[in-house]
C-alpha cells in the first residue's frame, strides 16, 4: 500500500509546469489557494493544474489533462480529453469522460453515474468504482465495483465487494486475505484468487533466547572493553583527569554532567530556529552523540581507576568493562547505568572546557614583540592542580 502511494506520488508530480496563474500563454489554466474552494468551469484548451484546499471541477471541458492536488476534489459532469492526476482526501467523479487514465492516491474515492474512463491506477482506503472502463488496477483496504469492465480487474485488498450491477467481462485478479463477496446478479468473466494467509510466528525456544541474549551481552563487553582499552591508551590524562575530579570535585562533576545532560539536547533544538545557528546546532548533536556512544567504556576506566587505585590500570580496566559490558546489557538497570556514565563522561568534559577557558582568559598569549616581558605562570595558579602521576 505505501509502495504504491509513493510511485503515485512520483508519477503525479515529476511534471514540470510554469508560473502560478489563471492562465498562460501556452493555453493551460493553472489556479493555486491552498486556504479556499477553487471551481474549474468552461473550456480550457490544454492542461488545468489546481492546487486548493478543495477543488469543485463542474461542467468543464478540458481539452488536455488535470492535475489536482487539495484535500477534496469533485469531477461532475465534465469532459476530460487526456488523463486526471490526483491526490487528495477524498475524490468524487460522477457522469464525466475522461477519455485517458485515472492515477489517484485518495482515503476515499467514488465513481458514479455514467462516467466513463480509459483505465484506473489508483491506491485507497476505500474505493467504489462504477461508471465504465476498460481496466482497473487498485490498491486498497476496501474496493467496491459496480459498474461495467470492458477488460480486466487487477485488485490487492484487504475486502472486495462485487455488486450486483456490476459486470466485468475480463478476468478479476484478486490477492486478499478473504475471498471476494459477489453479489446475486454480478456477471464475472473468470476469477483468479490468490489468497494470502498470515505468516507464521516463529515462537522462540526458551534455549533459542538464552543463546541470543548471551551472543548480545558478549558482543557489546568486547565492545566495551576494547573501546575502554583505546580510552586508556590515547586518553590516558583524561582518564586521570576525571579519577581527580571524582576524589576531590564530585559534586561539581555530577551537577555539571547532569545539567549538561538536559541541557545540550535544549539548545540544540532552540537553535534549529535559526537557520544561521544551525552549524551550531550540528556541532553539539553531533559531539553529544560522540559522547553517548564512548561514556561506558570512558566510565567503566575511570571508576576502576577511582575504585581501585592499587591495581595495574590494565587489570582495573578490564574488571570494570567487563561488569560494564554485562550490566549495560540488563533490562532497566542498563539504561540506569547509561545515564550514570553519560554525567560523569559530560561533567567531565564540560568542567574541562571551562578550566581551559578560564585559563586562557587569566592567561592570554604574548602578543609579538613582548616576548621578553612574558613572565611565567606558575603552576600553583593553575584552577585546578594537575592530577598525580600514575604510578602504573
Amino acid at each position: 500500500m505505501k509502495k504504491t502511494t509513493l510511485i503515485l506520488l512520483f508519477i503525479l508530480f515529476f511534471i514540470p509546469f510554469g508560473a502560478m496563474a489563471a492562465e498562460d500563454s501556452a493555453g493551460n489554466y493553472i489556479e493555486s489557494n491552498s486556504s479556499s474552494t477553487e471551481n474549474v468551469t468552461g473550456d480550457i484548451a490544454r492542461d488545468a493544474y489546481v492546487f486548493s484546499a478543495n477543488t469543485i471541477v463542474r461542467d468543464a471541458n478540458i481539452g488536455r489533462s488535470l492535475l489536482n492536488l487539495s484535500y477534496s476534489i469533485s469531477i461532475s459532469n465534465s469532459t476530460i480529453g487526456d488523463s486526471v492526476r490526483s491526490l487528495s482526501e477524498s475524490l468524487v467523479i460522477s457522469d464525466t469522460t475522461i477519455d485517458n487514465n485515472l492515477t489517484v492516491a485518495a482515503r476515499s474515492i467514488e465513481i458514479r453515474g455514467d462516467s466513463t474512463y480509459n483505465a484506473i491506477y489508483g491506491a485507497a482506503d476505500n474505493a467504489i468504482l462504477g461508471g465504465t472502463t476498460n481496466a482497473i488496477n487498485m490498491v486498497g483496504e476496501t474496493i467496491t465495483i459496480s459498474g461495467v469492465v470492458t477488460g480486466d480487474v487487477n485488485l490487492e485488498a484487504s475486502n472486495v465487494i462485487i455488486k450486483s450491477t456490476a459486470d466485468i467481462q475480463g478476468n478479476l485478479n484478486l490477492t486478499s486475505g478473504h475471498e471476494p463477496v459477489v453479489e446475486d446478479g454480478a456477471k464475472i468473466g473468470k476469477t483468479n484468487f490468490d489468497q494470502v494467509t498470515p505468516e507464521e510466528v516463529h515462537v522462540k525456544t526458551p534455549t533459542e533466547v538464552l543463546t541470543e541474549t548471551l551472543i548480545d551481552i558478549a558482543y557489546w563487553t568486547i565492545v566495551t572493553l576494547l573501546v575502554a582499552y583505546l580510552i586508556v591508551i590515547f586518553a590516558g590524562n583524561s582518564v586521570k583527569g576525571a579519577v581527580y575530579d571524582l576524589k576531590f570535585h564530585l559534586l561539581p562533576l555530577i551537577l555539571t554532567g547532569l545539567i549538561s545532560l538536559i541541557l545540550i539536547p535544549v539548545v540544540s533544538i532552540v537553535l534549529i530556529l535559526p537557520y544561521i545557528t544551525l552549524p551550531i546546532t550540528l556541532m553539539l548533536s553531533t559531539a553529544y552523540v560522540l559522547i553517548a556512544s564512548i561514556c561506558v567504556p570512558f566510565a567503566a576506566a575511570v571508576i576502576g581507576r577511582w575504585a581501585t587505585p592499587k591495581l595495574n590500570k590494565w587489570v582495573s580496566t578490564l574488571i570494570f568493562a567487563l561488569v560494564f559490558g554485562i550490566l549495560s546489557r540488563v533490562p532497566y538497570l542498563g539504561l540506569i547505568l547509561d545515564l550514570l556514565c553519560m554525567i560523569l563522561t559530560l561533567g567531565y568534559i564540560v568542567l574541562k572546557l571551562y578550566e581551559n577557558m578560564r585559563a586562557a582568559f587569566r592567561h592570554p598569549a604574548p602578543v609579538e614583540g613582548d616576548v621578553g616581558n612574558r613572565q611565567e605562570v606558575p603552576r600553583e595558579a593553575v584552577h585546578r592542580n594537575e592530577p598525580p602521576q600514575d604510578r602504573a
